[in-house]
């Protein structure tokens, strides 16, 4: 019996589709999928999500330069890096050849959004966000993780 793979917005914006194996292997963009052939595109740079996530770590960039001096080691790297993380992750996994492969990285940077999106409250209730900047940013981070 196939699996159903269903797609949530930070996956990329394809239809759901069966798979007979987790590990199938993709080849030049295509795999062959219960007789028939599926193809993925290999282009990071294409993806909804991917673009979301770019957008959100040059703002958590953008909203952190103001951020106090005490916070360069603490908060401010901490954000910076997992704002990284997203993004560079569904690069990752879209560059690998197995759909099980693309999908842990999917989840990694699901789960990135998710660190990201808490680390915005902090950093508002301590006042090194202003409540415009607290506002953008979580709107943001709730459209590539929700």
């Amino acid at each position: 019996m196939p699996i159903v793979l269903q797609t949530w917005d930070l996956r990329p914006r394809l239809q759901p589709f069966a798979a007979s194996r987790l590990s199938a292997r993709i080849i030049e963009g295509r795999r062959e999928a219960g007789g028939g052939i599926l193809i993925l595109m290999r282009d990071h740079s294409k993806l909804c999500a991917f673009e979301l996530a770019d957008q959100l770590t040059v703002l958590v960039y953008t909203h952190s330069r103001d951020f106090p001096r005490s916070e360069q080691f603490g908060l401010t790297s901490q954000r910076r890096r997992v704002a990284v993380c997203v993004p560079s992750n569904i690069v990752e996994g879209r560059a690998r050849d197995s759909l099980a492969d693309y999908i842990r990285f999917l989840d990694i940077a699901y789960g990135s959004a998710r660190e990201l999106e808490y680390q915005i409250s902090p950093a508002h209730r301590l006042t090194f966000l202003s409540d415009d900047s607290h506002s953008t940013l979580r709107s943001k981070a709730n459209m590539q993780g929700s």
